[in-house]
């Protein structure tokens, strides 16, 4: 019985992330970039939108795949960052794990405003289940 508890409780915090600074974040590659190119284009009349992936610390299979109001817009490894440009408005930003990794659709609500920054995290609880959540880096 200790064995299995052992286990279980390796598994567990294993699946937690850790998170990664904006800096320190690679910009995710192009060929995992969906996005229309208009989103990609810097404006002041603009918002800038950051969704940053954890570090996964036993390394990951998967891709996590970001969504902008249900549009598949890029897949994130750990540690990669998406930066994207939309214009003024309320926006559902959404991610899930593609196999073989669990976890199921997250999605969180965004007001997104002129020459303002949001900053999105994106990784797994304690629990093994995905999550996205706002940050202030």
């Amino acid at each position: 019985m200790k064995r299995i508890s052992l286990f279980s409780l390796i598994f567990i915090a294993g699946c937690s992330t850790t998170p990664v600074h904006s800096d320190s974040a690679h910009e995710v590659p192009s060929n995992r970039y969906y996005q229309p190119e208009e989103l990609r284009q810097h404006s002041e009349a603009k918002g800038k939108v950051v969704i940053k992936r954890d570090r996964w610390v036993m390394g990951s299979p998967c891709y996590m795949t970001i969504f902008i109001d249900g549009e598949r817009i890029a897949q994130l490894a750990p540690g990669e960052k998406l930066t994207f440009y939309p214009n003024p408005g309320e926006y559902i930003f959404g991610s899930r794990p593609n196999d073989p990794c669990t976890g199921s659709q997250q999605e969180i609500e965004a007001n997104v405003k002129a020459g303002k920054l949001l900053t999105y995290r994106i990784g797994y609880g304690g629990q093994a289940d995905s999550f996205i959540n706002r940050t202030t880096d």
